[in-house]
């Protein structure tokens, strides 16, 4: 008898709160609306995490980044958390050398340490040497590269992968790579960067009126003294990020 009366009560009050949250419903879904917009124009970290979790890459006047890949400051990227992961290049290497002529990977069974040189992108005279995102030993390479080393330009977060490492520490990840929200600003800060330099050091403007980086005319246009500042400062500065 209890039961009954107390579900007997129950009713109405369900009923009103059905009521009301119809009410209410809509009022909500329109501030959510209104509260993403004016976030998506005033934040432009808020920008980066959405386009994080929407979109599986993102492009910044012209360059290229896959959102489901860690960053490291050398540019390079590693995918996966698990004690495999696929390692690459970012766009900005690729970009600044060119087509890549040919491609330098270690071999199977090597052991590395985070920021130890482990690849290396050549065409012509300059070389571009990436240096290892985190410690481990090559699994597997990409042998397609020996073939076909412009899929780095083309692919660089696919068919343009560059090895396989097993992950010696299976812990925490490693504080310097940049991680969702933090590399999308990590690559636009970068590209900022790569333009400022670029204006300094070649005559073209790196631009076009939209300010899209022109990727076509980057490579070719770069004197030897903006080469060898380019590469000490993007790549050769971070030789070693862990002790």
């Amino acid at each position: 008898m209890g039961i009954l009366l107390a579900t007997l009560l129950l009713v109405p009050v369900l009923v009103v709160f059905a009521l009301l949250a119809r009410f209410l419903l809509v009022p909500l879904l329109v501030a959510a609306l209104v509260t993403g917009i004016v976030l998506s124009l005033a934040s432009r970290r808020f920008r980066a995490w959405f386009q994080s979790v929407t979109e599986r890459e993102v492009s910044y006047r012209g360059l290229r980044l896959a959102t489901d890949v860690d960053v490291a400051p050398g540019h390079t990227w590693v995918r996966g958390e698990n004690a495999s992961m696929l390692v690459g290049t970012d766009d900005l290497a690729p970009t600044l050398l060119g087509p890549a002529a040919s491609i330098e990977l270690p071999q199977a069974g090597q052991r590395f340490r985070a920021g130890e040189p482990f690849v290396r992108l050549r065409r012509g005279s300059r070389t571009v040497v990436l240096r290892a995102p985190v410690s481990g030993t090559v699994t597997s390479r990409n042998l397609a590269l020996y073939q076909q080393p412009e899929l780095v330009n083309e692919d660089p977060f696919g068919a343009g992968w560059l090895v396989r490492l097993s992950k010696e520490s299976r812990g925490e990840r490693p504080s310097w790579l940049y991680h969702g929200a933090s590399a999308g600003l990590h690559f636009r800060s970068e590209v900022d960067r790569l333009i400022r330099t670029l204006r300094r050091g070649y005559k073209p403007a790196p631009t076009n009126g939209n300010g899209k980086l022109l990727g076509a005319q980057v490579y070719r246009d770069i004197d030897e003294v903006t080469w060898f500042e380019l590469s000490e400062d993007f790549f050769a500065g971070h030789a070693v990020l862990a002790r």
